[in-house]
């Protein structure tokens, strides 16, 4: 595994923004400890995944499964494989909020769950979109989630042929407590793929309609930490990403990299993001991007790399 970290202030200190470390995965530690056991109140760490194709063995598809077919054909020593593999990446990236992408149903997160140890992450939520055979959003939690916020079925986003659809996944959104007390709200989707919307047309109006929805919970709730990331689908420069943060309200974890540092798809393309509310930068410490050694392979079993941002609450 290949691990990419950037000091935030060493990102405003050097322009171009690249350090990069190579070393094996740290042991992750009790939920709230330093790495020498003692207490640390003050960190906050946020990570987001896009697991790739986390599928049960039951086939769900009306047109078949395996093959060509949109859902594969799993066996049950091919699914508990995967499952071990999604929580042995999560183990890795060690975080105390996961935003994750592409797991079929509610019962494959809580298998995960289930192996990674429920005394270690107890709570999730889950943007379920209502076909049992598509691939939802989630969220995972060491802390305790007071709410669960869900929006796909309350918007129409019209496309330009004019026609309407709904947003391709949920957009979930969770407010949590964790463990040292801190409270912020979480919130994840997985914009329409290149394939599907080659033009661009819907996941433009996916992100002004996120962005609409952030912008009034962060008015709603002033001085509260607020986290949004996923797989987007799209890159940095184009006008679906800049329309998430060209301002002063939201600030990009990887501001200031070297965009061959952030890349989190192929080895050549930023797909996967996270966000946060501008007002708590002096929070940010660094931005770990977690990869195979093989960055193109992306990490564990899935083709996409994870993100991952600490944050200190005393700014130090």
């Amino acid at each position: 595994m290949r691990r990419i970290t950037l000091s935030f202030s060493l990102a405003l200190l050097c322009g171009c923004g690249c350090a990069c470390t190579h070393q094996d995965p740290e042991p992750p530690v009790v939920p709230g400890q330093t790495g020498d056991g003692s207490l640390d109140p003050r960190r906050v760490r946020i990570a987001t995944w896009n697991v790739h194709n986390l599928f049960d063995t039951v086939c769900d598809s009306s047109g078949g499964c395996g093959g060509t077919n949109y859902e594969p054909a799993v066996t049950q020593a091919y699914y508990q494989s995967k499952v071990s593999s999604v929580m042995k990446g999560i183990w890795t990236i060690d975080a105390d909020v996961v935003l994750l992408q592409e797991i079929e149903k509610e019962s494959c997160l809580q298998d995960v769950q289930t192996l990674l140890g429920m005394q270690y992450y107890p709570s999730r939520a889950f943007g379920e979109m209502g076909n049992p055979a598509g691939l939802d959003v989630a969220i995972l939690t060491r802390g305790q989630i007071q709410n669960v916020l869900t929006y796909r079925d309350q918007y129409w986003i019209e496309q330009p042929d004019g026609s309407q659809k709904r947003l391709a996944r949920e957009l979930l959104g969770a407010e949590i407590v964790l463990p040292n007390g801190v409270e912020l709200t979480a919130f994840t989707t997985h914009f329409v793929s290149k394939a599907s919307d080659p033009e661009g047309g819907r996941r433009l109006g996916e992100a002004r309609l996120t962005r609409q929805i952030l912008d009034e919970y962060i008015e709603a709730h002033p001085g509260r930490m607020v986290i949004f990331g996923g797989d987007l689908n799209d890159t940095p420069d184009s006008e679906q990403i800049l329309t998430l943060s060209s301002d002063a309200a939201l600030a990009n974890v990887t501001e200031g990299m070297a965009p061959e540092a952030v890349t989190t798809w192929n080895d050549s393309v930023t797909f996967d993001y996270l966000f946060y509310t501008r007002t708590h930068a002096d929070k940010h410490d660094k931005t770990e991007i977690f990869c195979d050694e093989n960055r193109a392979r992306g990490f564990s079993s899935s083709d996409h790399c994870a993100v991952k941002a600490t944050y200190y609450w005393d700014g130090q």
